[in-house]
């Protein structure tokens, strides 16, 4: 990646590429975080002020930083920049996950975004040097456009990433944190709760209290999905909770 303005050519596509991939991969993990937030709350056991404190370190970092890296882009270049601050924000990453406490956390999170912010200046200075003045704003939109796609898909795969691991974690017998279990066995639960209709938990209802279920006009999808050999069926999968209210055979 050149740090001196070069002629248009169809390498500063594969720059902007290398751009938008960086710069999203950063905005995952500033604006992906708060998707997972209680779940770390509840595996650190923190207060709501000391969540806003792990949620903004990586912005403490990235203030102490930004201008430094701006720097290092003018004399090193956009490659090694970008090359040197996502080496280390994986590093850094890594050291987050393996956070024993609190005031680790945060700063594990704040070398991260001090790590990354580099990203900011040197891929913006890249479509800079690489784009002509006629196609310059189109490539800083589509650079800028990585921010909020980066967070939006992080905000959908932590989560869903986050509770699977729990589950598959649990399922081979290893043993979460106290504070993390019962956070991860409602999730599990949640996730192989079989789904119930209306009309199935008022039979199951029925026949569990030892009646029979009265006959009514169905269509016909409404006898298939309601019959009284389906809801035998999921009570003896157990797909009718406990919590069904007991109704009292006519």
């Amino acid at each position: 990646m050149s740090s001196t303005p070069a002629p248009l050519r169809k390498y500063r596509w594969t720059i902007l590429s290398a751009g938008v991939l960086a710069q999203g991969a950063y905005s995952a993990i500033l604006l992906g975080l708060p998707a997972i937030a209680p779940a770390i709350q509840d595996r650190y056991e923190l207060s709501l002020p000391q969540v806003g404190v792990v949620l903004a370190a990586m912005n403490f970092g990235s203030l102490a930083t930004m201008l430094l890296w701006g720097i290092a882009a003018d004399r090193i270049g956009e490659r090694a920049v970008i090359a040197i601050g996502q080496t280390g924000t994986a590093a850094a990453l890594v050291w987050a996950a393996y956070a024993s406490s609190y005031g680790e956390l945060v700063g594990a999170l704040s070398v991260v975004g001090a790590l990354g912010a580099g990203v900011n200046a040197a891929s913006g200075r890249a479509v800079m040097a690489w784009f002509g003045e006629d196609e310059r704003g189109f490539a800083l939109g589509i650079r800028q456009m990585a921010t909020p796609l980066g967070g939006a898909v992080a905000a959908v795969a932590l989560p869903t990433l986050n509770s699977r691991s729990a589950c598959a974690l649990r399922s081979t017998g290893w043993q979460l944190p106290a504070s993390s279990q019962p956070w991860s066995a409602q999730s599990c639960s949640a996730q192989s709760r079989p789904r119930i209709t209306p009309c199935s938990r008022v039979r199951c209802a029925i026949l569990a209290s030892g009646g029979s279920a009265p006959r009514a006009r169905f269509t016909s999808r409404r006898r298939s999905a309601c019959s009284a050999s389906s809801c035998s069926s999921s009570m003896t999968k157990g797909a009718c909770p406990q919590e069904l209210p007991q109704v009292r055979s006519p």
